[in-house]
């Protein structure tokens, strides 16, 4: 958007044209009722319209583009990206689709020429859920920012509304989507990709057709007990692209390893594990306690853990992935299906209740994760509790309880 339109202004417009480009009519419009901002430390939850509406328009088309909570982006763009939004804005200038196998919502996909950022589509339940909760995700993330603390979830840092008309053909599209990190960027020897949900129900991959058009590192190209160097399992904690590929190549021409899930990873930890050192394992656990807590207080579920393995680096690559759905009507009819259908020797079902989904989560990210062994592992493993950093679970707003409070119940009555 224009530099010269403050974003504290109740209602702007400016018009004019650019002989350049050929746009013969540009209409700028910010509206609000009160000063944009943050809203960190805004008691009052009121803070009006937050979105600026732009227009324009050639001798053939009409566009349109509303940018969303402006000023909380530019915030936090501020805060996470070295170049601002100058380099935001280079990097969106050259974008080009792209294929993500290994997401399944069918949803549109494009990546930014530098592999920076990655677009996406939103659904109207998606958008509609950050709607709801986009004042406690501002508040976390720019907080999160401020105070240099770990978080896990993948960084958003713009959404929009875009459309075109064409008046001739008639041929019209509307559609939201947001602009996050791209978790694997600058990453080019990546062994493995996971996506983790913490569900073994339909979580595994055929790897011979997965690897088919890729290489596949040999076992002796993974970490092991007797190989680790020093600094072979660090945990970089930071945000990223809830997209993955399956097979597909970047911009400079390299593939990308496949998409597995929790059941390849449990294959493979017979042989390689993926072990850490005890300050890494506490820093991932630690971090996935918080940032956890904070998506099962909105009712936030259906995340996964993306997590590459950096054989450059020696290093895991992680971020907390689509965690953009509430556990909404919906949800809790598919979980009630899904539990009168699933046999009871088989797994439990994929769809829980938020703290249950966040209960089996955290349990089996512990498990995936092991602590290399070592002269003090079994002391260590013994009593984690003197160790690990616990979040203490901040209690679910009481008058949201009775409305799920069954649900639980019988959740975990079928559970055990």
């Amino acid at each position: 958007y224009p530099k010269d339109v403050p974003l504290d202004s109740d209602s702007i417009t400016i018009n004019g044209s650019t002989k350049s480009t050929g746009i013969p009519h540009v209409s700028v419009t910010a509206q609000g009722t009160g000063v944009l901002n943050s809203g960190i430390g805004d008691k009052t939850g009121t803070v009006g319209n937050r979105h600026i509406k732009i227009q324009f328009s050639d001798s053939t088309t009409n566009f349109y583009c509303c940018i969303y909570y402006a000023a909380e982006f530019f915030r936090l763009r501020q805060l996470l990206l070295p170049q601002g939004d100058t380099g935001f804005i280079r990097s969106l200038s050259r974008s080009f689709q792209w294929d993500a196998l290994g997401g399944k919502s069918g949803s549109l996909f494009m990546k930014t020429r530098d592999e920076r950022f990655v677009v996406k589509e939103l659904s109207t339940i998606e958008m509609k859920t950050f709607h709801e909760i986009s004042q406690q995700y501002f508040d976390y993330l720019i907080g999160a920012a401020l105070e240099q603390r770990l978080c896990v979830l993948s960084r958003i840092l713009g959404i929009f509304h875009v459309g075109f008309k064409n008046s001739l053909s008639g041929e019209a599209h509307r559609f939201d989507v947001l602009v996050m990190e791209n978790l694997f960027h600058d990453r080019t020897q990546l062994a493995f990709i996971y996506d983790l949900k913490g569900s073994l129900r339909k979580r595994l991959v055929d790897e011979s057709s997965a690897f088919k058009n890729s290489s596949k590192p040999s076992n002796a190209d993974l970490p092991v007990t007797g190989q680790l160097s020093e600094n072979r399992h660090t945990v970089v904690a930071r945000g990223g692209s809830n997209v993955v590929e399956c097979n597909q190549l970047d911009s400079d021409g390299s593939k990308r390893p496949p998409v597995l899930l929790d059941q390849n990873l449990l294959n493979a930890s017979v042989d390689s594990p993926l072990y850490l050192r005890v300050h890494s394992k506490n820093a991932l656990s630690h971090c996935l306690q918080v940032d956890t807590d904070f998506l099962a207080n909105l009712f936030l579920m259906d995340y996964s853990l993306l997590v590459g393995v950096d054989l450059s680096t020696n290093q895991l690559v992680i971020g907390l992935i689509d965690y953009l759905r509430k556990f909404t009507f919906d949800k809790r009819m598919e979980m009630m299906i899904k539990q009168t259908i699933t046999s009871v020797q088989g797994p439990p079902p994929t769809i829980l209740t938020p703290d249950l989904y966040r209960e089996r989560f955290l349990v089996q990210m512990d498990n995936y994760f092991p602590l290399v062994p070592d002269q003090w592992y079994d002391s260590l493993a013994e009593h984690a509790e003197a160790w690990l950093i616990r979040a203490s679970p901040t209690p679910i707003a009481s008058a949201a309880q009775p409305l799920f409070q069954s649900q639980v119940n019988s959740a975990k009555n079928i559970e055990h």
